[in-house]
């Protein structure tokens, strides 16, 4: 079992009844792995609802933790169950977790994901839906 994190979205409106959004997928935390962070290339993005998400946020891609932290500390954070998370926290969730036997297990490879590993760190980059 794990939780997801997305960045806030439009609040609902009591006026249009428009319910609340969640903005983009930020990534996964389950115990015993990798934060699985989402990442948003731009080529992967066309045509698809969170390339509409990338332009309102007026950005282009979204590659790295480095990108991430300016949008988190912007717009804020939830998990999946609507709590409010902070940006302390949630760099928390992604870059301090460990494993009672010392070694983390890493996300696969599969045929709608592009996942990426790097060295030294307590995450990896996924490109592609998952949750």
């Amino acid at each position: 079992m794990g939780t997801n994190f997305y960045l806030k979205g439009r609040p609902a409106c009591e006026h249009c009844g428009r319910k609340a959004e969640r903005g983009l997928h930020i990534g996964k935390s389950s115990g015993g792995w990798t934060f699985g962070l989402r990442i948003y290339p731009t080529s992967a993005a066309e045509g698809s609802w969170s390339e509409e998400e990338l332009h309102r946020l007026g950005i282009e891609r979204i590659v790295s933790l480095d990108d991430w932290k300016p949008l988190m500390e912007r717009y804020g954070i939830v998990n999946e169950y609507g709590d409010e998370v902070s940006f302390t926290e949630m760099l928390d969730t992604i870059t301090k977790r460990s494993h009672p036997n010392g070694l983390l297990r890493r996300h696969e490879l599969s045929r709608h994901l592009r996942v990426t590993m790097p060295a030294g760190v307590t995450y990896d980059l996924i490109e592609g839906e998952f949750s």
